[in-house]
């Protein structure tokens, strides 16, 4: 659906997702359920198969980049193709693009501009008569009013959608662009931005690139530690998941009942300080304490487990946490 300079293939379904072989510059996008009924007819446009297509969806997962693939494939081939702003393009069509094969993006972008929806559907019908090969896209909410612009006698038109990913293939996503970036995820660090990152490709990408920014290797189960610490930002307003929840619930299973609630606590603090490496107001905020106890429990813990006497099984409590992560 999405890639990064080139990534990769994906790692998953590829037994049930055909791949678009012979379509080079469509090589890249990282094909799943719910983005192949487009890729296919991206393929069937440059052939000629499917001349009219109105391609919609959710900003940032893929329209983009599948009319860059589309766009370079048809370079390769031959063809005379262009890509053109909607708006633009309506306002002053160029004569260059009569004969040329025209994808028109951000079609929504004519929604406060009435005169020049008037004129795009003119357009239209003339390619539509000139057997003109013409693909419109934009925002699935913009649909309604794609629909309006279609002249009613012209050839029909194909519908075709790239519809959000479900975890799974968000998964592969994730993983194709790690690829791209020469990143290594271990599949804890993978589902976790699979699973609770909740913005679109673009935000996949600028998560990834997060990690980057720090280390190319996550790939050590419990690097998804410190990886819940980095992408704290992307977590912030995402359904009401909270790392830091995960943490205490953990350590609680493991400690609760043989230890006193301050061994803890002081085992939380150490956790979200030194080991997701959030700050201290992040912390304390949540231990409900001042900054400077939540510092102090987690040097209380770093000292115990220096000269052995830690109250608390960090380790125990490290490999729950994991466990807990990998399941959330």
């Amino acid at each position: 659906m999405l890639t990064y300079h080139g990534g990769g293939c994906i790692e998953a379904d590829e037994a049930e997702v055909p791949r678009p072989l012979g379509y080079r510059a469509l090589q890249g996008m990282t094909v799943v359920a719910s983005n192949i009924a487009a890729v296919e007819a991206g393929i069937k446009f440059l052939r000629g198969d499917s001349p009219f297509v109105v391609l919609h969806g959710p900003s940032g997962w893929g329209k983009s980049q599948l009319v860059l693939g589309i766009e370079a494939e048809g370079i390769e081939r031959g063809l005379r193709i262009r890509v053109r702003d909607a708006v633009n393009w309506a306002a002053a069509p160029s004569r260059t693009d009569h004969n040329c094969v025209l994808i028109l993006e951000d079609v929504q972008g004519l929604a406060r501009h009435p005169r020049l929806r008037h004129s795009l559907r003119l357009l239209l019908a003339q390619r539509a008569r000139a057997r003109r090969a013409t693909m419109l896209v934009g925002t699935s909410e913009y649909c309604p009013t794609i629909s309006k612009l279609l002249p009613s006698a012209s050839r029909p038109w194909k519908f075709v959608s790239i519809e959000p990913p479900c975890d799974s293939e968000k998964l592969a996503i994730v993983r194709s662009l790690a690829s791209g970036m020469d990143l290594q995820l271990s599949d804890e660090v993978g589902m976790l931005i699979a699973r609770h990152l909740r913005g679109n490709g673009r935000s996949l990408i600028g998560a990834l690139e997060r990690l980057k920014l720090m280390r190319q290797e996550w790939s050590q189960p419990s690097d998804v530690l410190l990886a819940c610490g980095v992408l704290r930002p992307y977590w912030l307003g995402s359904g009401g998941w909270d790392a830091r929840d995960t943490v205490a619930d953990a350590v609680a299973f493991t400690c609760g009942g043989a230890h006193c609630e301050d061994a803890m606590n002081r085992t939380i603090a150490y956790f979200l300080l030194d080991e997701l490496g959030l700050t201290e107001h992040e912390s304390a905020s949540f231990l409900k304490v001042r900054e400077a106890t939540v510092y102090r429990w987690a040097e209380d813990v770093k000292r115990s487990l220096e000269d052995g006497s830690a109250s608390c099984p960090v380790d125990a409590c490290r490999n729950a946490i994991i466990c807990a992560l990998r399941a959330s």
